[in-house]
């Protein structure tokens, strides 16, 4: 992995986190149907991040709802649960279970939660102040393939960040991922979940 860091770094691969490509295709509502998928292969109200959407899911819909549901392109809830658990379900525990240790390192992300105290503006001060080392690893990185599929995973005290390997650096002012590329996206965020589901158990 750490390879694959130094090729990241130096330009010679490309990644782009998912959400510019299944927000930049419009073709479907991607999110919407990777939380349909996350609901119908795992057993949500066993999650957190995810057992607060069992009791939206189970609402009785009455006719303005419907009527609503009909009208609208996407269904905030499916999108939600797919955000959730890209974000949050996929924590430090289940990426570990998924994936074995990350790579530590100090590129780019900012630290972990007990890095330093958030209401500080100089962190490096502050640890110094609490006798504590300077901070050398500010994210944690996954390179892994899943099904034919790069990915970089990684995460922070912000939360887990997914990313996919494309060929070429993208140009977020001309262009545009075809409907092959965010599907292909689509499918490999599928295989996540099963991966998930396997290994965390």
């Amino acid at each position: 992995m750490q390879n694959k860091l130094e090729d990241y770094i130096s330009g010679k691969t490309h990644y782009t986190p998912i959400m510019n490509i299944i927000m930049n295709n419009r073709s479907e509502d991607w999110y919407s149907e990777l939380g349909k998928y996350i609901t119908e292969t795992l057993d949500i109200e066993k999650i957190p991040y995810l057992d607060y959407f069992v009791d939206k899911l189970k609402e009785k819909k009455g006719l303005i709802t419907k009527i609503k549901d009909f009208l609208s392109s996407d269904n905030r809830t499916y999108s939600s649960i797919a955000i959730h658990f890209l974000t949050g379900v996929l924590d430090e525990k289940a990426l570990e279970n998924m994936f074995g240790k990350p790579l530590l390192h100090g590129e780019f992300g900012e630290g972990f939660d007990d890095d330093w105290d958030e209401e500080e503006d100089d962190y490096d001060e502050w640890r110094r102040s609490q006798g504590l080392p300077k901070i050398k690893d500010f994210y944690a990185s996954y390179f892994v393939n899943v099904k034919g599929t790069n990915f970089h995973i990684g995460y922070d005290h912000r939360g887990t960040g997914i990313e996919i390997e494309i060929p070429s650096k993208f140009n977020y002012e001309v262009e545009s991922f075809p409907n092959d590329d965010a599907k292909k996206c689509f499918e490999s965020l599928k295989k996540l979940v099963d991966l998930y589901k396997e290994k965390n158990k």
